[in-house]
């Protein structure tokens, strides 16, 4: 639809730069007055920009609404409500790229959302995880490749990345000020990135979810060997941030060879000891991000069942006719995973057991050293008291020597 008006094809015209856009602070006239003029502003968009977004407005009018509210895309565009317009465009392009015939579905761990069974194990597994907050209250998540298995596709990575981002728009603090975002690129282990994957996730997150994201590069290098490696991740990584249109100031590259200098960087850059992964040399263990799911899960299949029970209880029952189903089916519908998820719930499950082990034995070195250094204090201790010992031997074998005149006097102080 072609601008109304010839001030409607000027963005600055359409930039509310002295509104702080805050729920806390905005009222209901000024916000209805708000989300008027962001319309007027979706007007100036070109239709074929707008397709997605209107489809999916046609169609789902409660998830655009609930999932996608202009405040957040307002807030992240600094009041630039031509720019608020056009990034909310974008995230319902991507998400159609993304989640396909399921993308006007709910973003939600029930398993029948736009979250498929397996983007919910990848999610458990820990790609991407929600870390605790830094110090300043901003929010941190980690992106690590380790946590994928062999199974895990790059739908998976692509849709699990999306609904984290949809939970760190939630926060206003994510939409101004912006998110740590942890990214594990280069281990002794773990070498080789697809630059064409890392350039389109770039752009997506750019340029869809409203959240401004602080990127913290981690390479931790062997100690010993070819370095030649992190020059070409390094490279890699930021070629795909250019190409991807991001800004390169907002990102920081923490290269180290040892786990406690990481752990140090990210203690300087505002991250928390608890929050940061015991791989890394942190408290953090991904465990918790495993709960994380299940109780998130739990509480949205909770609501999802109190949804349906209603529109259940006000809609007429009808008579179905039952389906005959075989045993292997019955049996896979009670297990609730096909084999081909629960062969990775098995591999993420054996995953956190090595994690575990690799904890214990840490633990147990830790100890052991903890031990060795106990022990060398002790020897110290031990031969400082055997030289005293030794001292007053001498001392008192010189005293039976000289004669009685020539003794030492002691002289006893008495306290009354």
């Amino acid at each position: 639809m072609p601008p109304s008006s010839e001030s409607s094809k000027d963005p600055n015209s359409l930039k509310l730069p002295d509104h702080e856009y805050s729920a806390r602070k905005i009222t209901p006239d000024e916000l209805e007055q708000l989300l008027r003029q962001f319309d007027e502003a979706m007007e100036t968009i070109d239709a074929m920009e707008t397709k997605a977004y209107l489809k999916a407005k046609n169609q789902a009018r409660h998830v655009v609404d609930v999932e996608s509210p202009p405040l957040q895309f307002i807030r992240y565009c600094g009041g630039d409500l031509w720019a608020a317009a056009e990034q909310l465009c974008t995230y319902w392009k991507f998400r159609f790229e993304i989640f396909g015939e399921r993308a006007l579905l709910p973003l939600n761990l029930t398993g029948r959302g736009a979250l498929t069974k397996s983007d919910i194990l990848c999610l458990q597994g820990g790609y991407p995880a929600i870390l605790p907050q830094a110090k300043d209250g901003q929010q941190v998540t980690l992106i690590d490749r380790r946590t994928w298995t062999s199974r895990t596709t790059m739908e998976n990575k692509l849709r699990c990345i999306f609904y984290i981002g949809f939970v760190l728009a939630q926060d206003e603090k994510a939409q101004t000020e912006g998110v740590f975002i942890v990214i594990i690129l280069l281990t002794p282990r773990l070498q080789g990135w697809d630059p064409q994957w890392l350039k389109y996730g770039w752009k997506f997150a750019r340029t869809a979810i409203p959240v401004k994201a602080k990127p913290l590069g981690v390479c931790l290098l062997p100690k010993s060997g070819d370095q030649s490696l992190f020059q070409g991740m390094f490279s890699s990584f930021v070629a795909s941030l250019v190409q991807g249109g991001f800004p390169i100031n907002r990102a920081t590259m923490l290269v180290e060879e040892e786990e406690s200098k990481i752990r140090d960087s990210l203690l300087a850059a505002g991250l928390t000891l608890e929050g940061i992964p015991t791989s890394l040399g942190g408290e953090y263990q991904m465990e918790a991000t495993l709960q994380w799911v299940l109780d998130h899960a739990r509480q949205q299949k909770a609501i999802s069942g109190s949804q349906r029970r209603t529109r259940h209880t006000a809609t007429p029952k009808t008579k179905q006719t039952p389906r005959a189903t075989s045993t292997a089916t019955a049996a896979r519908k009670k297990r609730g995973r096909t084999d081909e998820e629960q062969r990775t719930a098995n591999a993420i499950h054996s995953r956190r057991k090595r994690e575990r082990r690799h904890r214990e034995l840490q633990a147990m070195k830790d100890e052991h050293e903890k031990s060795v250094q106990e022990n060398i204090s002790l020897k110290a201790e031990k031969a400082r008291l055997e030289g005293l010992l030794k001292q007053v031997k001498e001392v008192t074998e010189y005293s039976h020597v000289l004669p009685q005149q020539h003794q030492p006097h002691l002289a006893v102080e008495c306290v009354r």
